[in-house]
């Protein structure tokens, strides 16, 4: 009984045959090491987007945080062990949930040289618009050699991967 309510048809579904309506059996993308290397060698027309992509991939950042981040998000910060690291603190655009990210040397590579001198609210990466970048990002992959859809979100699979690959749990 709705008592005059408009009641969505999809409280019906059942979870599993929701899982099948999402996709989640798909093909999801990743670029091995060796694809990775070919990418960062090979030339493309929009240097930041190569710069924030390949940032993504060592960090595993969506594109709407990778959009997002300012150099005030990005911290100095000295380990339990007396170590200084890099972070990025902040509230991820998607989830709404507060991280901290640790930047490895490699993340840290595609980040101006001299990214603590710039004002803490300017955006480390000036980017165009998602289609255009995936654009550029298919173009890129295919004259690097990588047979695969390459979109900004497969950043995040190779990292993931990458993870895995080099030990991480």
């Amino acid at each position: 009984e709705s008592d005059g309510l408009i009641i969505s048809p999809a409280r019906q579904v059942k979870a599993e045959d929701k899982k099948v309506l999402k996709g989640e059996d798909s093909q999801r993308e990743f670029l091995t090491i060796e694809e990775l290397e070919r990418m960062k060698k090979t030339f493309v027309r929009n240097q930041e987007t190569k710069r924030a992509f390949l940032f993504a991939c060592y960090t595993g950042l969506r594109i709407s945080d990778i959009k997002s981040i300012t150099y005030g998000d990005i911290r100095e910060e000295q380990t339990t062990q007396g170590e200084r690291v890099y972070v990025i603190r902040k509230m991820m655009v998607k989830t709404r949930k507060n991280v901290s990210v640790p930047l490895s040397n490699k993340a840290l590579s595609y980040l101006p040289d001299n990214f603590t001198q710039h004002p803490k609210d300017e955006r480390v990466f000036d980017l165009p618009g998602e289609s255009s970048m995936n654009g550029m990002l298919k173009t890129w992959a295919r004259d690097a050699g990588v047979n695969k859809v390459v979109t900004f979100h497969t950043s995040r699979h190779t990292f993931a991967t990458l993870a895995l690959t080099l030990g991480a749990d």
